[in-house]
């Protein structure tokens, strides 16, 4: 059997693929996700009976993947030469049976939460869940936006590393049709987000990363204590691709965000690197693209 294929640190990129806040695509569900049905089962002749949990993905979903590491849940792996297909929207998506659920990181780990015993929100105190829901809005709104600047809306950057990578990684003839439709995506994402000019930009950006920052030094070594929640596997998500940012990363590489770092190399050691091919399953034939292939670092934003 081939070798699992691990996912790779520094490049998450679902959120220029998928620039429309809350967009999923799903299938009809025809039986309750919660019971024996649900899979992601803890390991055992159990599971095989289960319908798997297939991710496809463009640039590693990497909330996704720290979110299922985190709760032992087995899942495959596959990636696509393409951000998004034309008949079910954007990358990432999880195909889970019947159950097709894409479009963004969150839904994708809403459904997962759903499955039995496997909602790591579970331990949380009202008060906690409220703000890990907080949390979520502010990376994904915020966050993440500051990392479409970082790859579309700088033009130079665009145009030395984010474009070189797009047409390395898409499959002719494609890889020169849909460059310019990304970046017209992501203008129209930062417009409705008001991120269109680099001031703006990084000063929403350090605030949040400031407002991050704070929570952790209260808590720790995740943000609400000793137990890992589907806010920490978001905010994973994006200090992966953030730190493999040239932008972002100057912004973050300081002391004022000492606590970011160490929360990213935590995550990063105790859950992905770890044990991460006694989870990930291969799917069929390994399948490839640029950015799973690429080693953890550079190039990313």
């Amino acid at each position: 059997m081939a070798a699992p294929a691990s996912p790779t640190r520094g490049y998450d990129w679902s959120a220029e693929a998928s620039p429309r806040e809350g967009e999923t695509a799903t299938t009809t569900r025809e039986e309750d996700d919660r019971g024996d049905d649900s899979g992601g089962g803890g390991g055992g002749d159990d599971d095989d009976a289960r319908p798997p949990l297939i991710l496809t993905q463009f640039r590693p979903a990497r909330a996704v993947q720290a979110y299922m590491l985190m709760a032992g849940i087995p899942y495959y792996v596959e990636n696509a030469y393409y951000p998004y297909f034309a008949s079910t929207g954007a990358l990432p998506q999880l195909q889970h049976g019947k159950v097709l659920v894409g479009g963004r990181d969150s839904a994708i780990i809403a459904y997962l939460r759903r499955l039995a015993g496997r909602d790591l929100d579970a331990v949380l105190r009202e008060e906690e869940r409220s703000d890990a829901v907080a949390v979520a809005t502010l990376v994904e709104h915020t966050l993440d936006s500051a990392l479409v600047y970082a790859r579309f809306g700088a033009a130079a950057h665009y145009e030395k590393t984010t474009l070189p990578e797009l047409r390395r990684s898409i499959v002719a003839p494609l890889r020169w049709l849909l460059p310019p439709l990304l970046r017209r995506r992501a203008a129209q994402h930062l417009e409705r987000h008001g991120m269109t000019d680099v001031a703006e930009v990084k000063r929403r950006a350090l605030e949040a990363y400031a407002a991050v920052e704070t929570k952790l030094a209260v808590g720790g070594p995740y943000l609400y204590g000793d137990k890992p929640s589907s806010a920490d596997a978001l905010l994973f998500g994006h200090l992966d691709a953030a730190l493999a940012s040239p932008v972002l990363r100057r912004w973050l590489d300081t002391p004022q965000f000492a606590l970011l770092r160490r929360f990213h190399a935590h995550v990063r050691d105790t859950h992905i690197d770890a044990d991460v091919a006694s989870h990930v399953r291969p799917l069929h034939a390994p399948t490839h693209n640029l950015f799973a292939e690429a080693g953890g670092g550079g190039g990313g934003g």
